[in-house]
């Protein structure tokens, strides 16, 4: 499920943040931004292409939100995750450049 990044969740997953205390609200509905302290890094096989997958995750500036950069696409393919770049929800949430 792509997220907006200034705290427009979906109705479902703001209730289900709320129940599982991951979310910090600061009144008026928002929720507080947060990022990650470092980077961290991952390898394995991808689930779908069965060929050997790295990512990093990189803190971000605030009101960045999740933006996701292709490196096997070219120099600066970046995707922001967010409702309007959805183009397809047939077994998974898929991203384009909406």
């Amino acid at each position: 499920m792509a997220l907006g990044t200034n705290g427009d969740v979906p109705g479902a997953l703001l209730a289900d943040r709320r129940a599982n205390g991951s979310a910090k609200h600061v009144g008026n509905g928002t929720i507080a931004q947060r990022t990650l302290a470092r980077e961290v890094e991952a390898a394995g096989i991808g689930l779908h292409c069965g060929r050997e997958v790295r990512l990093t995750l990189r803190p971000a500036a605030p009101n960045t939100g999740i933006v996701f950069r292709r490196t096997d696409l070219g120099p600066r393919c970046l995707v922001k995750a967010c409702a309007a770049n959805v183009v397809a929800t047939e077994f998974a949430t898929t991203l384009g450049d909406g």
